[in-house]
């Protein structure tokens, strides 16, 4: 990726000295501006309290029949492998569809709960597919010798049908598409590990030698691109993995982009699984998939893949908290560490180290510092002096006019309004009431009329918003005619309590714009809710109340 430029990259250095700053502009209304959701919507299903996960038994049962049901394609999967992500109508609600990475990864953490007559069954769940025909993509006939680089192996098959194609235009012995994933699952653990990145865990002589194992199998019949797991069984933390990727992504299974491409962008994704494995096989999913998305357009910026998940994002859905863990939404995430990215872009090798350093805290091996998620993240951001209420307010702001506020922006859709009114003389600007969940937004838009055209008027904003040391905070936008529209976050003393006022004149002002977010990170841990560390949330349902009032000046 190409440094932003550098205007906007100053802009989030002043997030952690100054209320009023410029960011990434939004642009004028159009007939292309999502129609306006009401961010009540978002409290309402799937947001309920969390259900009783059930005894430890109860939930390893639960998570092996999961993981039994997406192996056997009787459940939709999502992300890396579905025909909902290749943007097929599978007639089925993605909230209820399973990553296949995250399946496998319920029955790692539960395995030991199982009541003994159900563990042979997670063995075989988890299985290589070198372990034979018992195994769900298990080889029914023995392997080819396995071709490695000096970091990876790939393990295919001549025959059968998840033998990859046999063309070898090298004449070597190998064919070109075991060629070709080799160096580019090379490319992809040598790029992770110059930039910093832990690499993944060895797993001694279970492939064969301790190098990681991919191995390529026909997962495409059952409608996923590929997955990572483990057969470790110590109970760690930090574990290997191995991953199986599609024996040749062809297009009669994969109608969108090339296979090379497919393979490209499927083994970056889960070759980051590999490495989050040795850092937490157990953190937060929407953490997880939500940076393996973003490391795969980073290694691969041409494939642009992972701009399918927008759909279901932060930028289109911002009623909805940002770690909600269910459907699309976790891949769809990679959008928020895109912004943080390309506006704190300092880099080690080929990607920005932001990332990286999230995941160092969320380090869960002996002597790591063992964050979840959404505290990494958090904590990451405040080494670099800049607070996650501020960030998540731009980036809210900025999501208002992506082709403004990102590299590939013009590509990505908007985020819609809350609402919108036009102001006049004698009709004041109605007061806004609504509550939020946390890590959620809404965005309101003030339009002059003609009758505010005459002489000079301001809009005066009053702000009532919930607990500022909890995450509530605002950003104002001014679009005037002939500039570029200018933000500046609210100062609210701890209450949430704040008053801000912006040019409102209908000659020199199209609208003002006013983004409310509670980036509330307060959460009672485990309770087998939906949000980070298995959470329930303690900041949803925040009232916010916006005042405004135009005045001659």
């Amino acid at each position: 990726m190409r440094p932003l430029t550098l205007s906007l990259t100053a802009a989030l250095a002043s997030l952690a000295v100054g209320s009023a700053l410029l960011v990434a502009p939004v642009s004028p209304a159009s007939a292309d501006d999502p129609a306006p959701v009401d961010p009540a919507a978002s409290l309402t299903d799937p947001l309920t309290d969390a259900a009783d996960p059930g005894t430890p038994a109860e939930q390893a049962v639960a998570a092996l029949e999961t993981a039994q049901d997406v192996l056997s394609g009787d459940v939709p999967t999502v992300g890396r492998g579905s025909e909902a992500d290749a943007g097929a109508d599978t007639g089925s609600d993605t909230a209820e569809a399973t990553s296949v990475t995250m399946a496998l990864r319920d029955v790692v953490a539960t395995r030991d709960d199982l009541p003994e007559a159900q563990q042979e069954e997670a063995a075989r769940v988890l299985a290589r597919p070198t372990s034979g025909a018992g195994a769900y993509d298990g080889y029914s006939v023995a392997e080819e010798t396995p071709v490695c680089s000096t970091v990876v192996c790939i393990h295919y098959v001549a025959t059968t049908r998840d033998a990859p194609p046999m063309a070898d235009n090298d004449d070597d012995g190998v064919p070109d598409y075991v060629t070709f994933a080799v160096r580019t699952l090379t490319k992809v653990h040598q790029t992770y590990v110059d930039a910093g990145y832990r690499a993944p865990k060895p797993d001694g002589t279970r492939g064969g030698d301790n190098r990681t194992d991919v191995y390529l199998s026909d997962v495409g019949r059952r409608g996923f691109y590929g997955y990572c797991t483990t057969d470790e069984t110590s109970g760690a933390s930090d574990v290997w993995a191995y991953c199986v990727l599609d024996n040749d992504y062809s297009s009669s299974q994969f109608p969108f982009n090339t296979s090379r491409q497919n393979l490209q962008v499927t083994a970056a994704h889960e070759y980051f699984h590999a490495v989050q494995f040795a850092y937490d096989i157990y953190e937060d999913t929407w953490f997880m998939e939500g940076t393996a998305t973003w490391a795969e357009d980073e290694v691969f910026d041409n494939v642009n893949d992972n701009r399918q998940y927008l759909r279901e994002s932060p930028i289109s859905d911002p009623n909805l908290p940002l770690d909600y863990q269910a459907g699309l939404l976790p891949y769809g995430t990679w959008i928020f560490f895109r912004w943080l990215t390309e506006l704190r872009p300092g880099a080690q090798g080929d990607l920005p180290t932001l990332v990286r350093d999230m995941w160092r805290r969320a380090d869960a091996a002996p002597g790591g510092m063992d964050q979840y998620s959404i505290k990494a993240v958090g904590n990451t951001l405040a080494a670099r002096n800049v607070s996650l209420t501020k960030a998540w307010a731009f980036f809210s702001t900025a999501n208002r006019s992506p082709g403004r506020s990102y590299e590939e922006g013009k590509a990505y859709p908007s985020a819609p309004l809350a609402g919108s009114q036009k102001v006049t003389r004698s009709t004041d600007a109605r007061n806004r009431s609504f509550r939020l969940n946390h890590l959620a937004s809404a965005t309101y838009r003030y339009v002059p009329s003609t009758g505010l055209g005459n002489g000079r008027w301001k809009l005066n904003f009053r702000f009532d918003l919930s607990n500022a040391v909890r995450g509530a905070g605002a950003v104002v936008t001014v679009n005037k005619k002939g500039a570029r529209p200018t933000s500046r976050f609210v100062g609210l003393n701890t209450k949430g309590d704040g008053r801000i006022s912006a040019k409102f004149t209908k000659g020199t002002v199209k609208w003002v714009e006013v983004t409310v977010v509670n980036a509330g990170d307060h959460y009672r841990c485990d309770t087998g809710d939906a949000f980070s560390c298995t959470g329930t949330s303690k900041d949803d349902r925040r009232r916010q109340v916006v005042k405004a009032h135009a005045v001659r000046r």
